[in-house]
């Protein structure tokens, strides 16, 4: 029905709770030798599940939400990653419009973004109070936008292998080529600086960091809610 002879990249969404995520690996690992699939992918996935996946396949991206306010590469997962030779795919770059410049003013509760907590209004006008000021500075000192110096963060993080980017209007897809852009060593010291004093503002807040003060951090990839991880 594809009318192809092979798929490019096959992905896992999520790990599922009625099958052992070895055995999945393994039925996607016999497709690829069978030469109808190029790359095998997962999403949404811890470290220790990323592992259970490259003992029954060769995991070669890993796609999960990333931006620079949810720094989601970290840790375990990094570890693993770079143990089995897997790239990220990141989304929801711009946090579906949070970091950007005309920042986001939900209009109705029938908004798919209503129900999810860093949409919360407190949560939402923090960061347009406290975090995008900063940045839409430093992206002006060096004739960038705000969306083309998030974008560049995250495409600047060495186990990124792309940044997926979405666009709600014909306008904003013509500007998605012009978001990637290479940073300066300079230009991420200052994106850092600028983190480092979010992170101060929300532990003073009574949070453990930026993702814990937006109601991201204990997410489950496999629970349905609202925000991915």
């Amino acid at each position: 029905r594809l009318q192809c002879d092979y798929i490019d990249l096959i992905m896992i969404h999520a790990p599922a709770d009625d099958t052992p995520l070895e055995e999945s690996a393994e039925a996607l690992q016999r497709l690829k030798e069978r030469g109808l699939v190029k790359s095998i992918g997962v999403c949404n996935v811890t470290g220790e599940e990323l592992s259970r996946y490259s003992s029954g396949a060769e995991i070669q991206f890993v796609q999960h939400r990333l931006s620079f306010i949810n720094r989601s590469v970290n840790g375990d997962l990094s570890t693993v990653m770079h143990r089995v030779g897997a790239r990220f795919i990141a989304h929801q770059v711009l946090e579906r419009g949070l970091l950007t410049d005309r920042g986001v003013r939900l209009r109705s509760t029938d908004d798919i973004r209503a129900g999810k907590p860093e949409f919360r209004r407190d949560r939402s006008d923090w960061l347009a109070s406290s975090v995008i000021p900063p940045v839409r500075t430093l992206a002006g000192l060096n004739g960038l936008t705000v969306e083309a110096l998030m974008t560049g963060w995250v495409l600047h993080h060495p186990q990124v292998a792309c940044a997926q980017l979405g666009a709600s209007d014909a306008r904003q897809a013509a500007l998605l080529p012009t978001y990637a852009r290479d940073l300066s060593p300079h230009v991420d010291r200052e994106l850092e600086a600028i983190y480092s004093q979010a992170e101060d503002a929300a532990r003073d807040a009574g949070s453990r960091s930026v993702r814990d003060f937006l109601g991201i951090t204990d997410y489950d990839g496999n629970s349905g809610r609202p925000s991915g991880r």
